[in-house]
């Protein structure tokens, strides 16, 4: 007994057939990589099995929703509900596990492991997966799908970087004296330390400003600003709000959301390439997955540094507004919608200047930045 009935249901299509039971367990490991329908779930399964020129994987399927048993029994995907159901004798795929790859004319001894996203319920009930089912694509339904990086990315983000800068630019002055006086008090405590006096007792008359300000590296001068805290507070204000547009979730919520899930994933194909030599098949470009998928690693620290460079960006040009000459064109001049107008628009072209540039010319950046350009290129902002 090796065969089961297989059913898998799209949004508004439903397939049947019997399948080995063996395909039907490489059906539940590429759920790894969320497709959301039959021709996506044929895609992914190319990760564990080599696709045959001459048919494909799912030809045995066809429009038609009949969960009776066959052979060794019945295994259901749904993959709008995210629900597995597997009743049978031959095995009982769980959320993660290991496959063996097939290489077009059998199995192989290479096992791959998966990883399923902690929201896919794996179940055994056979009897009662309708209604489990329908419950589930009614809960999903209730929350539409957004695209999370129209905010990280799109306008949200970019006015949001502005009008906080721009505020506290207005501040500069105030939160200059105060860092200085920290510093001041730094420096300070250094001879006190090593004379082993107290600090009212040395005199801080005779101290220059290279004395008093921290040192760094050559090209990290910006982090011995006097204004690099307060760019550090705007930075995590932004990851830290709760949103409307998140259900009230922070952009930092729903950066991790699904970060565990693809960093398994990561992992498990990294695996893969290392045992058979080659590249797994990746997501293709107009899939639900690459479209809405979550954040991982290295995409989240890639977006701390844009994120930071243009906070810097806005904080520079405001500097030198406020050093030009012209009085009109000073920040002081402006309110907050006539700085949105020139400045939204500006730091849309030094962001996309940014994703587009080659990785060797990003500071603390990964490969992938072209992937991440793609990934995010052409919503409306």
């Amino acid at each position: 007994m090796s065969e089961v009935r297989l059913v898998v249901r799209e949004a508004d299509r439903d397939w049947s057939g019997t399948i080995h039971g063996s395909c039907a367990d490489r059906a539940v490991a590429a759920l790894s990589a969320d497709p959301v329908t039959l021709e996506e779930l044929e895609v992914a399964v190319s990760r564990f099995a080599k696709p045959a020129s001459e048919s494909r994987f799912f030809s045995n399927l066809s429009h038609a929703l009949r969960d009776d048993p066959y052979d060794a029994g019945l295994v259901v995907i749904d993959l709008v509900a995210r629900l597995v159901v597997v009743d049978s004798t031959y095995s009982s795929p769980g959320p993660e596990g290991s496959v063996p790859y097939h290489d077009g004319r059998c199995c192989t001894n290479i096992g791959l492991r998966y990883h399923l996203a902690d929201d896919w319920l794996i179940s055994t009930d056979s009897d009662a997966w309708r209604c489990v089912a329908e419950k589930r694509r009614r809960e999903r339904a209730a929350t539409p799908i957004r695209d999370a990086r129209e905010v990280f990315y799109g306008r949200p983000m970019l006015e949001y970087v502005a009008r906080e800068t721009f505020a506290a630019f207005a501040r500069r002055d105030e939160i200059a004296d105060a860092v200085r006086a920290q510093w001041a008090e730094r420096a300070r405590n250094r001879p006190a330390d090593d004379a082993k006096l107290s600090t009212d007792q040395v005199d801080e008359s005779g101290m220059i400003d290279e004395e008093i300000t921290p040192r760094n590296w050559p090209g990290q001068e910006r982090d011995s600003s006097p204004f690099y805290d307060t760019l550090k507070q705007i930075h995590a204000a932004w990851l830290l709000t709760s949103r409307k547009d998140f259900d009230g979730a922070c952009p930092r919520e729903v950066a991790l959301n699904r970060r565990d899930h693809l960093m398994w994933d990561l992992q498990d194909r990294c695996e893969q390439w290392s045992r058979q030599g080659e590249c797994p098949r990746g997501l293709d470009e107009t899939s639900h997955a690459f479209r809405y998928g979550g954040f991982a690693t290295h995409e989240l620290v890639m977006y701390y540094d844009l994120v930071r460079e243009l906070l810097w960006s806005c904080w520079e040009q405001l500097t030198e507004m406020a050093q030009s000459p012209k009085v009109g064109h000073q920040p002081e001049s402006f309110t907050v919608g006539d700085l949105l107008t020139t400045e939204i628009p500006r730091l849309e072209s030094i962001r996309d200047a940014w994703l587009d540039a080659p990785p060797h010319e990003l500071p603390r950046c990964s490969r992938g930045v072209g992937r991440l350009r793609e990934s995010i290129s052409g919503f409306n902002v």
